[in-house]
């Protein structure tokens, strides 16, 4: 006679700033079942049974972590109890597959065309004089990301069906699902603001077991907002108490991707930064009516950090392991003001893979405390007063007032 063990996960909970401390949220109990001659493994997540492929992925995504905590390394974390952008349990066997690759095909170019940076603003029209779903609504600022194979969208999201916890058996649609899904109702459209900008809509409803859903929602074959009572703008500027930038001094450019949160959670909101630029990215504000409630705990940005020279088309896409671009990508920065503070940091993509980035990154500002760097010579994260102390895995500080800067060098 054997055990039926149910293999308990948790998610992958993150405090502001350290994309991959894992503070367990949810802790389970080993369930045992007696069964004859046979050995079931059953993996369970919030009290629910989840198939072993979306397991795997989340296991290699970051996203889900076992219960056990002494298989991952923790890294410690100085910030708030905010939480970060992957702390849900999306569905990552519909994401949007990442664009063929082959032997003979060309390097990524070391600059990519950027976003608008600048857009009129006004008010989406609602309802009646709204857009149709099959159209994306450029005109009221968001961005097209026609690479993604979805119309502009950054990802499209279609809720099966709806318990009193919320949507359920979302369906993540993907590039090659796309023909023919055209003003589906019920679904919710994410997408892509200019660069320094974030999205505003997301429906108070969200996922039942922790998957975050964001977006506009097609009603009657109209785009309508989800967010109309708190502002009817579809991008925001983030905080105004704090400014964060990146800024590029060297030749190739760097693909920046924030994860789409709430949302489909893939890294597809690109800031492409080219040789010698700089850019405002925007920081949300915990405190503020733009922030982003996760189970009752306010919300921080995480962004990829590709490799120079990797284009935004390739390493702003939810991607394949091995392929060290996208959700691959060797490390994360994370940005959010709380308490009058923004939290900021540079950190490994681990567990999801321990490659090292092939630059440095410096945080730089005129009102931080204390240093932060990650030192490609090193390959290490290092903090202190003349950059001694260093680990594997990250570091974090404190702006307390005015620029930060994330300074990218040779």
């Amino acid at each position: 006679m054997k055990y039926s063990t149910a293999i308990l996960l948790t998610v992958a909970g993150f405090a502001c700033a350290t994309p991959h401390a894992h503070q367990h949220q949810h802790r389970h109990h080993h369930v045992k079942k007696t069964v004859k001659d046979v050995t079931k493994i059953v993996y369970e997540l919030n009290g629910l049974t989840i198939p072993e492929s979306e397991v795997m992925q989340g296991i290699a995504n970051g996203t889900l972590v076992w219960a056990q905590a002494s298989e991952f390394a923790e890294t410690p974390s100085t910030g708030p109890d905010l939480q970060h952008a992957q702390v849900a349990e999306p569905d990552y066997s519909s994401a949007p597959a990442p664009p063929a690759q082959t032997a003979e095909a060309p390097e990524p170019p070391a600059d990519t065309p950027k976003p608008q940076t600048s857009f009129s603003d006004g008010d989406f029209p609602d309802y009646d004089d709204s857009v149709s779903c099959d159209d994306f609504p450029e005109a009221f600022g968001p961005i097209r990301l026609d690479y993604l194979g979805l119309n502009g969208w950054s990802g499209i999201q279609s809720p099966q069906s709806i318990l009193a916890a919320g949507f359920n058996d979302i369906l993540t649609i993907k590039a090659d699902m796309f023909n023919g899904f055209t003003g589906q109702e019920g679904s919710l459209y994410s997408y892509a603001c200019p660069i320094g900008y974030q999205k505003t809509q997301w429906p108070s409803t969200q996922g039942a077991t922790g998957q975050s859903v964001g977006g506009l929602l097609c009603t009657d074959g109209k785009l309508t907002l989800t967010r109309g009572d708190v502002t009817k703008k579809l991008c925001s500027p983030g905080t105004d108490k704090i400014t964060i930038k990146v800024k590029n001094t060297m030749s190739k450019g760097v693909a920046v991707c924030r994860t789409d949160y709430p949302g489909t959670e893939s890294e597809t909101i690109p800031t492409f930064v080219s040789g010698g630029e700089e850019h405002k990215l925007a920081c949300p504000d915990a405190d503020g009516l733009d922030a982003y409630v996760w189970e009752g705990k306010a919300t921080s940005a995480q962004l990829y950090v590709n490799n120079a020279g990797v284009s935004q088309e390739d390493g702003c896409w939810w991607n394949e392991p091995g392929s060290g671009v996208g959700n691959y990508a060797p490390a994360n920065i994370g940005i959010g003001f709380k308490d009058g503070k923004g939290w900021i940091s540079i950190q490994q993509n681990a567990p999801t893979t321990y490659e090292k980035l092939d630059f440095t990154i410096t945080i730089e500002g005129d009102d931080i405390n204390g240093n932060c760097r990650y030192d490609a010579g090193k390959q290490a994260y290092c903090s202190g007063a003349d950059y001694e102390d260093c680990n594997d895995l990250g570091c974090t500080t404190t702006v307390l007032s005015g620029t930060a800067t994330y300074i990218f060098s040779n």
